[in-house]
């Protein structure tokens, strides 16, 4: 329903910081497929950043596959979101992840940026996507819709996300993880994502 030529979204108890918007268009480039911001995440155990990394980071396809380095909601041009067909309401989760890895597929890397410009709330006893049942089927049809462009040891680690989300990890499913998959999580772990 947007008109303009840049479309933004904002979940629904979420925030965007004053001047979220200006910094956004101000850092933007059509060489992006799309730019966005760190995030600041309140919950009840206190207030920190989604991204450590301060500076600037060019995200490409390769690296998206591995996982979500965008978070919920970026800025872009109306035409490249309508271009790849909107948003995949098959998807019970992880519409706003497969919506990124299209957009940075068709059109190259996205660029995110280090300011915090959206409050993402997860402190409220409200009903949440990411803690219901859907998160894991949606994780699940994700996978399934972008494995095929995966390397083995992005299908490993994705299916590693999967059994820590449900609950069902073991010991034999960190066996399973491979070199690169340990290299993954270790920079992940050292903030270097």
């Amino acid at each position: 329903m947007s008109s303009g030529f840049f479309v933004a979204g904002l979940d629904d108890d979420d925030e965007f910081t004053s001047d979220r918007i200006s910094y956004l268009v101000s850092h933007y480039n059509p060489k992006y497929s799309l730019v966005t911001s760190n995030t600041l995440v309140v919950s009840k155990q206190g207030i920190k950043s989604l991204f450590s990394k301060k500076n600037k980071r060019e995200v490409y396809y390769k690296d998206f596959l591995w996982e979500n380095m965008i978070g919920t909601q970026v800025l872009t041009e109306r035409s490249r979101f309508l271009d790849i067909g909107g948003f995949d309401t098959n998807l019970t989760s992880a519409q706003d992840a497969d919506m990124w890895i299209r957009l940075i597929k068709e059109y190259g890397p996205a660029l995110r940026l280090g300011q915090e410009k959206y409050i993402l709330h997860t402190e409220h006893e409200e009903n949440r996507i990411s803690v219901s049942e859907n998160k894991l089927k949606g994780l699940s049809d994700f996978h399934k819709k972008h494995s095929c462009n995966m390397s083995n040891s992005q299908i490993k680690y994705s299916r590693f996300k999967y059994q820590r989300w449900s609950n069902n990890l073991t010991f034999l499913d960190l066996l399973r993880l491979d070199f690169n998959c340990l290299i993954f999580v270790f920079k992940k772990k050292l903030k270097l994502l």
